[in-house]
């Protein structure tokens, strides 16, 4: 195309196609730009988001075995100070031990039905005579960083309504 020379039609839908060639190529990489800034927000959300839900299942387990503890001392005068741990140790899949098998697990009835996150056990507390801790340790992730919920139980056999955290999602 010569200077003042408007061009042929061909030579105009050329630019014209090319116009539009760049125009589509901005907007499909402001999309991917865009798509990428929301996977960055959304992901560790989700991930933190399911690991708290994972926490409900300790939450709710100690619930049913500080129920336990208090129906049990009611029948017998006592508390069980020594079970598990069941599973043996935690993992990032849930497990399903033999509750059953263990002596304190079974005298307290306490048997989740479905598979566990957590590892379970009943320990005497030293700083309570008589008392118990119920405790739910778990590894969410895998990588031997756990996370520990406590209950303890009194010698009356009360126990606490919420439990003491430590690293609840790791």
């Amino acid at each position: 195309m010569q200077p003042g020379n408007p061009g042929t039609a061909s030579e105009k839908k050329g630019g014209i196609a090319l116009i539009a060639v760049v125009v589509i190529a901005g907007v499909v990489v402001m999309c991917v730009a865009f798509i990428g800034i929301l996977a960055a927000i959304a992901i560790p959300s989700f991930v933190g988001y399911t690991r708290r839900a994972k926490t409900s299942e300790a939450r709710m387990n100690l619930s049913t075995l500080a129920r336990a503890e208090a129906s049990y001392y009611e029948s017998v005068a006592g508390l069980v100070t020594s079970a598990g741990p069941m599973p043996a140790a935690p993992g990032p899949t849930k497990q399903l031990p033999a509750f059953a098998s263990d002596p304190g697990f079974s005298a307290l009835g306490f048997a989740p039905p479905d598979p566990v996150y957590y590892s379970y056990s009943i320990l005497p507390d030293p700083s309570t005579p008589g008392g118990a801790i119920l405790c739910a340790t778990g590894d969410l992730d895998g990588d031997g960083s756990l996370s520990r919920f406590e209950l303890r139980c009194r010698p009356d056999g009360s126990c606490e309504s919420s439990p003491l955290i430590t690293s609840e999602t790791e």
